[in-house]
């Protein structure tokens, strides 16, 4: 069994996108976003510094522009496009934008398209290094109209339809196993990536044969990872530490984490875990954060402005006498990426909607002492919320006998 959202949702998404474009008086919508493409293709690659495209026409062949080195790969797994253009590398002589330019314009001919949406107006996303002249000043000279697209996609992945939902569900699932068997190799005296090694092989194989010998994760290279970044003893109090030199030792506070990849889409689950005993700084500290996670889950209403629970967490913090040891909002929207929206923060603007999708994780880092936090993943329903995490969550059941 291959876990991944079903050809039918894929034209459900495209149509719905194509009705956009008729609101928007647009011909054609031009894609460089890897998630983005993804959410209507099924299709994700290592783009780099190649740039990666997808075309959709209002009335035509969906059309994928992609370097040659991805043309096997992408033979193999995508029924949704239907034409494709491969060219050498990057930049190419002469640059590979004029290249696209030229099966634009092709394109643009055949399907009698005037106005053209773009989500990045230089043609490429310049994160791994693309460099070049913008496409949009070069395709405006040829009498196309370019409108920025930039938060359209975006907008339509807010909201989850039930395929979403049950593989975001599944990877809480297998995050929850993942720490379980997690916490049977952690033992004072060893390293965390040592555990996060045994623990993530030991919770692929059981993935893996689960769902079959044709199962891998689209955007990662291992069916499973479950690990602690770097958040032990003293060290915890840093949210985002990426490693740690010590060992382990009894007495320390723990922050471990998985969320795989099935289908291409990943829930987030955390904990704070004690070494054989909590002291009384930490419990102190560990019940603080808990009526934290409490208040947060009790302002999420259907409807309900997002803002309003990071102001009311905020709010808790303060009477708490902990609002020095915050050091970010709530939450974050969870699918496709780790990080999407809506931010579960007092200067985000919008309400929460049935299908919405996100972490739920007030945190507390005192320095020198150590970092507590829960993440969970949570579904906005009709009538309330769903936790698409399900893992024990008191200190008694996380402490590492």
């Amino acid at each position: 069994m291959i876990p991944r959202i079903s050809e039918n949702e894929l034209w459900n998404r495209l149509n719905n996108l194509r009705k956009k474009m008729t609101e928007l008086n647009l011909d054609a919508i031009y894609l460089t976003n890897l998630s983005n493409i993804f959410y209507l293709t099924n299709l994700y690659i290592l783009s780099t510094e190649r740039p990666f495209v997808l075309v959709i026409p209002k009335d035509g062949e969906i059309t994928l522009i992609s370097p040659l080195l991805e043309k096997d790969h992408i033979e193999t797994m995508n029924k949704i496009i239907g034409r494709k253009y491969f060219y050498f590398d990057f930049p190419g002589e002469p640059h590979v934008i004029l290249f696209i330019r030229d099966t634009i314009l092709d394109l643009a001919k055949e399907y009698n398209i005037k106005r053209l949406g773009m989500d990045n107006l230089a043609g490429a996303p310049s994160y791994w290094g693309y460099y070049g002249p913008l496409l949009s000043e070069i395709l405006s000279k040829n009498g196309i109209e370019i409108t920025s697209i930039k938060d359209l996609i975006e907008e339509m992945r807010i909201i989850k339809g039930e395929e979403e939902i049950n593989l975001i569900k599944m990877s809480g699932y297998w995050a929850s196993k993942a720490i379980e068997i997690a916490m049977n190799y952690i033992k004072p005296g060893k390293y965390d990536w040592e555990i996060s090694f045994e623990a993530s092989l030991e919770a692929s194989k059981k993935i893996k044969e689960y769902f079959g010998e044709d199962y891998k994760p689209i955007k990662s290279i291992y069916p499973l990872v479950v690990g602690f970044r770097g958040q032990v003893g003293e060290y915890s109090a840093f949210p985002h530490v990426l490693s740690t030199y010590r060992r382990i030792k009894e007495g320390d506070i723990l922050g471990i984490g998985s969320g795989p990849d099935i289908g291409g889409y990943s829930a987030e689950l955390e904990r704070t875990l004690f070494v054989k005993y909590a002291n009384d700084a930490h419990k102190s500290m560990y019940e603080k954060m808990m009526k934290l996670r409490e208040t947060a889950l009790n302002a999420i209403e259907p409807y309900g402005n997002i803002k309003d629970v990071d102001k009311a967490v905020r709010e808790k913090a303060k009477e708490l006498g902990v609002q020095e040891y915050l050091r970010h909002h709530v939450g974050h929207g969870l699918g496709i990426e780790v990080h999407e929206r809506p931010f579960i923060d007092i200067g985000y603007d919008g309400k929460f909607l049935p299908g919405m999708v996100f972490s739920v994780e007030p945190g507390i880092y005192v320095p020198g002492l150590g970092g507590y936090r829960h993440s969970d993943t949570v579904l906005v329903r009709e009538n309330g919320i769903e936790l698409l995490t399900k893992f024990p969550d008191n200190l008694e059941e996380l402490t590492i006998k």
